[in-house]
């Protein structure tokens, strides 16, 4: 085994020196394992308040994991930077306070504050690869068929989506243990002409009505429904559905549902089909325009029965919902009544020096359930070590077990490991072991630090998204080229184009708006601005307000193509036109001079 040289962290503060560290600084840190109170997060929360906007959506995912009793210590840290500001973990505490629920963290104190831009770039881990790490088959399907199913126990089918947390998955998966055979039925019947998301829908309605064997045989009838008579149920969905599909009409998967739901009624009660399958959706009191159609997303959700009035799988009594998640309005009177108690640390946590030799074996032997590597995530980090920007940032990685005792499985941190074999150069970074394997589902399921200070959270992805364009033209690639930027090079993107922030806010503009997206059009104004900063302006201009053009200006054509077209148009459709305007609005201003266009500015002034 390759030799592993580790610097012990104690809560004694003990000072650590980064070897490898891009700017050679010695890092006071200082760690432990605690649980934290609601009211503990409630005070943390108020000494730090903040203005950067937190997404509702994550703290209630992570407060229904807390209230069911599913949250798990994984090792990822709170951070605290040398003058005990809090830095990370801001949702976990808010959702302490919701749940009014007791949690034990890693506490982590003296992180450098410069290093927040580098926390939590990880790629997003989907409950898919979750469940596939459990072993479990079809794991895509499984939580389509699920997600449906609880749509239609919550009455909300056919109506707007609805977010399910990850903590729902588990307690359905958990309690209606029917789903599995569900898709296994569904997967067999892989010639039927319904859609393989309605399938396993339909199947899972009909084994708890305790009729599988009828699913079954709406299934094998409806993929050779020859030799059947007219009027049987599977011969006439099938020749439906073959009919549209000559019309090249696609039935929606909904739809698909409801059909499969009808004939299969029909089976279960002897009966013929004696009018065509579909569903006349049931809008109730909603206002409906000319085409029948409610005028607003809002009043299906007010006004419309539940599901539509959809019909049911007779004998159908529902699936296994488990406990509500979390009772809001209690969470703050629980939040000031719980208190806890100082336990016992029993996760390692070290500083390791990492080489690619010991990255290298760590995978081999350890990573025996990950997803799968993302190479462009992987060259992004790659990239940051090699240039120096690598920045230790407290997150550790875990492992359940201890791979510096040979036994062990990696649960987070494989793309940081082949990162380090990639860039061939060692760096140091902390590792947490004897985690629980159970924790693995909760990594990286949150939303990602942005890279501004002072913008709103959409107005930071805006400057991101232009930043990465940008850093591709500065690095020689197409703008839309599949390589990716680190969060690094990112914000070092931003800092080399301060025109980016100036461009943003003139993308803003409503004029702008109905061009294109934020993202593409802050990067084209800033690339024309630092081109030409005169001319860019009257280009704009014309652009926007479309007067005083004259004959053969570029900007004709252009304002054709893109106003009233977004939407229809891709991203870089837009882009190949304006970058196409620019460079013949510039030979425009060759042929006409600069002075004409001047001229034309000062008339539509006056």
């Amino acid at each position: 085994m390759a030799h592993v040289e580790v610097i012990e962290i104690d809560r004694s503060c003990e000072k650590t020196s980064s070897k490898k560290h891009s700017r050679d600084t010695e890092k006071n840190l200082k760690h432990e394992i605690s649980e934290l109170t609601p009211d503990t997060c409630a005070m943390i929360l108020m000494r730090n308040r903040s203005n950067v906007h937190i997404p509702a959506q994550a703290v209630k995912e992570y407060a229904e994991a807390m209230s069911a009793g599913a949250w798990i210590y994984n090792a990822q840290p709170i951070l605290f930077d040398i003058n005990n500001n809090l830095i990370d973990g801001r949702k976990r505490l808010m959702a302490s306070v919701m749940s009014g629920v007791t949690f034990r963290s890693l506490i982590i104190h003296g992180v450098q504050k410069d290093t927040i831009h580098t926390i939590d770039q990880h790629r997003r881990r989907s409950y898919a690869g979750v469940l596939e790490s459990r072993g479990i088959k079809h794991a895509a399907t499984l939580i389509r068929t699920m997600a449906k199913l609880i749509r239609i126990e919550r009455g909300l089918f056919g109506k707007p989506a609805d977010h399910i947390s990850w903590s729902r998955y588990d307690q359905v998966l958990e309690l209606n243990t029917d789903l599995h055979e569900a898709v296994e039925i569904s997967e067999k019947a892989r010639g039927c002409p319904l859609h393989s998301t309605a399938r396993p829908a339909i199947a899972y309605m009909a084994i708890a009505a305790g009729q599988a064997e009828a699913a079954v045989k709406l299934f094998e009838d409806t993929s050779d429904h020859e030799l059947l008579p007219r009027g049987a149920p599977a011969k006439e969905l099938a020749l439906q559905l073959a009919h549209d599909r000559r019309r090249n009409i696609k039935p929606e998967v909904d739809e698909m549902i409801v059909m499969g739901i009808q004939a299969l009624n029909d089976i279960l009660n002897g009966r013929e089909c004696e009018s065509p399958y579909g569903w006349t959706r049931d809008y109730g009191e909603c206002r409906l325009d000319g085409d029948g159609q409610p005028t607003s997303r809002q009043a299906i959700i007010d006004l419309a029965p539940g599901n539509l009035g959809m019909p049911r799988v007779d004998g159908y009594p529902g699936i296994e919902m488990g406990v509500d998640l979390v009772d809001a309005k209690s969470a703050m009177i629980k939040a000031l009544q719980s208190k806890g108690d100082d336990i016992p640390q029993d996760s390692r946590l070290v500083m390791v020096h990492i080489t690619p030799e010991i990255a290298s074996e760590w995978i081999s032997r350890y990573n025996s359930s990950n997803r799968k590597i993302l190479k462009s995530h992987v060259n992004a980090i790659a990239r940051d070590i090699r240039s120096g920007n690598w920045m230790m940032n407290a997150q550790p990685i875990a492992f359940s077990g201890n791979p510096f005792e040979g036994d062990a499985l990696l649960l987070n941190g494989q793309h940081r490991l082949q990162a380090v074999v990639a860039a061939d150069m060692a760096v140091e970074i902390m590792v947490a072991t004897n985690v629980e394997k159970e924790a693995f589902m909760t990594y990286d399921v949150h939303s990602r630090h942005t890279h501004g200070k002072t913008l709103t959270r959409g107005d930071e992805r805006v400057l991101a998204a232009a930043a990465k364009l940008q850093w591709r033209e500065d690095n020689g690639k197409s703008p839309f080229d599949s390589v990716m930027p680190s969060a690094t090079e990112i914000r070092h993107t931003i800092e080399k184009h301060p025109s980016l922030l100036d461009a943003f806010r003139f993308s803003r503009k409503q004029e702008m708006q109905i061009i294109g997206s934020s993202g593409i059009l802050t990067y084209f104004v800033s690339k024309i601005s630092r081109e030409d900063d005169q001319l860019s302006k009257i280009y704009l201009d014309q652009l926007m307000s479309g007067e005083n053009l004259g004959e053969g200006n570029p900007v004709n054509k252009t304002r054709t193509k893109l106003i009233g077209k977004r939407g229809y148009l891709t991203r870089k459709e837009v882009l190949l036109v304006l970058l196409e305007s620019w460079d013949e609005y510039r030979e425009h201003a060759k042929r006409v001079g600069l002075a004409k266009l001047f001229a034309t500015k000062r008339m539509k002034m006056h």
